[in-house]
């Protein structure tokens, strides 16, 4: 008999353990802020704003001499100082006598009188430009005798009127009105040339005064 060579079964294919997909992660969850809202203020209320008139007016315009000097002169402390004394001496004196307060560019001050019942608008400028005057010699005395100086303080004051425009050009509080037209011109080109603490007012406003007031008055051109 012939020998038979055995059958050799081809070998089963490995089974090799299958991996499953990589499972796509998860987006984190979208984290939630505690911040607070933000607080909502509430606008602080503001008083009507006045509306432009047309009146006569006599506007008053004082400025501080050789204020650039003074700034030199003094250490800052004291130079704020005395630029607050003067404000507020003069102030008091401004608004006793009617003044309403306007806007300056510099080291001075802005005043309006108009027409109230009771009293003249004219002479209250010119009343309160005359007490001013007074109130800067006593300052002056004083700052003299605190730093052994010969320094004359001195607010140069110019004076016109006429029938202007008067209102408020920007939004603060108090109001600060201005006073848009030629009294206003007239009243700081005279601030700016008097010197020595002088008053200088126009003949337009001599001219309104009441008789009675121009003979209590003493003016004239200064030769």
């Amino acid at each position: 008999t012939g020998s038979s060579r055995p059958q050799l079964a081809d070998p089963a294919p490995a089974s090799l353990p299958l991996r499953a997909p990589a499972a796509t992660p998860a987006p984190p969850a979208p984290r939630t802020a505690s911040e607070p809202a933000p607080a909502s203020f509430p606008r602080p209320a503001r008083s009507p704003q006045p509306a432009p008139i047309l009146t006569r007016v006599a506007v008053l315009v004082s400025t501080l001499q050789d204020a650039g000097e003074l700034w030199v002169q003094l250490p800052a402390g004291e130079y704020f100082e005395l630029v607050n004394e003067v404000w507020d001496a003069l102030d008091r004196i401004f608004t006793s006598h009617g003044g309403r307060h306007g806007k300056h560019p510099g080291e001075g001050m802005v005043c309006h009188f108009v027409p109230r019942p009771g009293g003249s608008y004219l002479w209250s400028a010119l009343e309160a430009a005359h007490q001013a005057r007074e109130a800067m010699r006593q300052i002056s005395s004083r700052w003299q005798a605190r730093k052994d100086w010969d320094f004359e303080l001195c607010m140069n004051t110019g004076v016109d009127e006429g029938q202007e425009w008067l209102g408020p050009l920007r939004r603060v509080e108090p109001p600060e009105l201005t006073v848009v037209g030629a009294a206003a011109d007239h009243a700081a080109q005279l601030s700016r040339t008097a010197r020595a603490g002088a008053v200088w007012i126009t003949r337009n406003l001599v001219g309104q005064l009441a008789p009675e007031e121009r003979s209590r008055l003493a003016f004239g051109v200064p030769r």
